[in-house]
C-alpha cells in the first residue's frame, strides 16, 4: 500500500484544462441555444457564449487551485492509499523468444537475390596447352 499527499496542484495546467472543457460543453451548449433561440442570439452569439462559459469555468478552477496551493501546506493536503488490487483480466503472457542459433550458412549475395544481374562467372584456371 503506497500513500501519497497532495499538495499543489499546477495552476496554467488546471486553466488550460478547464478552459477547453469549458469551451467544447458550454459551445455545444451555446450553439444549440443559438439555433433555438436564432433571432435573438444567433449562431455567432452562441460561439460566443461558449467562449464565454469557457473562460468563466476556467477562471474558477484556477481561483479553486490557487486557494487549494495557499492553504494545503497548513491544512496537510489531500492524502492518498493506493493499494494494489487484482486485475479482473490476466496479464497476457510473455512471448516465447526463439532460441538462437548460430548462422552457418553465407547471406545470399545480390546477383542471388535479384534476376536482374547474370551470376559472374567463376573463373578457372587454365591449364597451358602442350605444344608437340
Amino acid at each position: 500500500m503506497a500513500s501519497y499527499r497532495i499538495t499543489r496542484v499546477p495552476c496554467p495546467m488546471i486553466f488550460r484544462l478547464f478552459f477547453a472543457a469549458g469551451v467544447c460543453f458550454g459551445g455545444g451548449l451555446g450553439i444549440f441555444i443559438g439555433l433555438v433561440e436564432r433571432n435573438v442570439l444567433g449562431i455567432v452569439g452562441g460561439m460566443f457564449l461558449g467562449l464565454f462559459f469557457g473562460l468563466c469555468s476556467a477562471a474558477a478552477a484556477t481561483f479553486y487551485a490557487f486557494v487549494f496551493n495557499t492553504f494545503s501546506p497548513y491544512t496537510g493536503g489531500l492524502e492518498l492509499e493506493m493499494t494494489a488490487s487484482p486485475s479482473d483480466f490476466p496479464l497476457a503472457p510473455a512471448p516465447l523468444q526463439p532460441e538462437c542459433q548460430p548462422e552457418t550458412e553465407q547471406p545470399p549475395k545480390l546477383w542471388e537475390q535479384t534476376a536482374l544481374f547474370d551470376p559472374p562467372q567463376e573463373e578457372t584456371p587454365q591449364q597451358p596447352e602442350e605444344e608437340n
